[in-house]
């Protein structure tokens, strides 16, 4: 069937068909001979398209044909741009061969479906302009164009790039960047210790946009002929911060990112996450010391100074002290030592205050509780006085002594002594507690040891 190219738009306008025919006197019309049953479309399915960031291989978008084998198939390409930019093509012989060849041919015998397969390589709206079948018709084009987008992209992470450990009640700000068709809608999920929360964002666009298709369908509304720029990807950066209340492992995994053309883009099989550790305050006290319950070192000696450490956070920890020696009026001396484990202690040798100003696990500064300062005492050395007082009888006369002992230092003394008896020429060693300053010790009613008994104190 032979047809005049717009015909029917230009004839309406003329009273008659002659009027029309002597209008055309001088011009040569182009005609076009169009196959009555082949057409083509492309897309058919009508489905979002969308070309990933650095895609190694092309899009294949289908090319219905019904009842035609193509020779020629010309398309253009036009950039969202504005203005756009418009460049027609003819695909090659050797690509429209090898798209033949790899085509995809109904089943059903008789229906002359068969579907092309045309590789797309860069974001745009492509438009088949033109296709020739075998016979020399031009095919009826349907559906004659297709957007193609870039898809739709995510990523979580968090503005503390540098940190992934924090401690409870501090605050984390977490990062969702954005790019695509907006407006964008996202979820993410939220972990704390296994508990699982999805968390829906919708409606995810750059200030001041304009939306340009009408009620989510996808009918885009064009702000003048040919202008596609509202298929343009847009970047969007989203800030939340992050109580973070509770003690764990803190994880964030995107689960879906779809654009205002319906492109979805899925991570279930490429997880893009992002996780971070929060740790408890640990908190320290002085254990078994106080200013009310000094700790005593003897001279030359050393004591230990305990810490009651409370925290599931292991070592090390690093306790900052002062140190302020017995009445004097200098500057306490500070500083810093380190404990690998809970229960370790630290050694002190002088008499003095030792004071907690600080404490930090590994992540995490402490929390300095009640009692922390000890009072450091050195007792004095134990001296010892003795009194011998003769023990008489009327009778008898002299009969042994006694001795009043008296302690100088703090109780409980350890005496030890040695008795020696004239009539036997024995000693004996002795060893006794005392719990007082005085003690009045009886050797003669031990039954042994007469005035001439040695005796004294270690």
């Amino acid at each position: 069937m032979l047809m005049l190219e717009n015909y029917c738009t230009i004839a309406h306008i003329f009273k008659d068909e002659k009027s029309f025919a002597s209008s055309l006197k001088g011009i040569t019309p182009t005609l076009k001979r169009v196959a009555e049953d082949s057409t083509a479309k492309i897309n058919p399915a009508g489905k979002p398209l969308c070309l990933r960031p650095k895609q190694h291989s092309a899009l294949i978008v289908p090319i219905l044909l019904n009842g035609t084998s193509p020779i020629l198939i010309q398309y253009s390409h036009t950039s969202f741009s504005d203005p756009p930019l418009i460049h027609r093509h003819d695909v090659p012989a050797k690509s429209l061969k090898s798209m033949i060849e790899h085509a995809e041919i109904s089943e059903i015998s008789g229906d002359g479906l068969v579907m092309l397969p045309f590789q797309i390589i860069e974001p745009g709206v492509y438009k088949l302009e033109r296709v020739v079948d075998k016979t020399g018709n031009d095919v009826r084009i349907h559906h004659s164009e297709v957007i193609v987008v870039d898809c739709p992209f995510a990523e979580i992470s968090s503005f503390n790039v540098e940190e992934s450990h924090f401690c409870q009640g501090e605050t984390d700000a977490l990062k969702i960047s954005v790019k695509g068709v907006p407006p964008l809608h996202l979820t993410y999920t939220q972990n704390v210790n296994g508990k699982a929360t999805t968390i829906p964002i919708d409606n995810i666009e750059p200030d001041k946009f304009a939306l340009g298709d009408v009620g989510g369908l996808r009918e885009h509304v064009m702000k003048k002929e040919g202008d596609y720029s509202f298929a343009q990807s847009h970047a969007v950066t989203l800030t939340y911060p992050l109580p973070l209340d509770s003690v764990g492992l803190w994880r964030y995994i995107l689960t879906d990112v779809r654009d205002a053309m319906g492109n979805v883009v899925e991570f279930e099989d490429t997880p893009s996450g992002y996780s971070i550790t929060v740790h408890e305050t640990p908190k320290v006290n002085l254990r078994g010391c106080s200013e009310d319950n000094p700790l005593k070192v003897l001279k030359g000696r050393d004591a230990n100074l305990n810490f009651n450490i409370q925290t599931s956070e292991p070592g090390p920890f690093d306790v900052t002290l002062s140190y302020t020696p017995p009445d004097s009026s200098d500057t306490a001396v500070i500083d810093t030592h380190r404990l690998n484990h809970k229960r370790d202690s630290l050694s002190v040798t002088e008499a003095g205050v030792y004071a907690i100003v600080s404490m930090s696990s590994r992540y995490c500064p402490g929390e300095v509780l009640t009692p922390q300062s000890c009072l450091v005492i050195t007792p004095p050395e134990p001296t010892l006085q003795i009194e011998w007082s003769t023990l008489k009888d009327h009778c008898s006369g002299t009969v042994g002594v006694t001795a009043d002992l008296t302690f100088i230092g703090e109780p409980p003394f350890h005496l030890s002594y040695r008795t020696l008896s004239k009539e036997t020429n024995q000693h004996e060693m002795k060893r006794i507690r005392v719990d007082r300053i005085r003690h009045q010790l009886d050797p003669n009613s031990r039954g042994h040891i007469d005035t001439n008994s040695m005796l004294w104190m270690t």
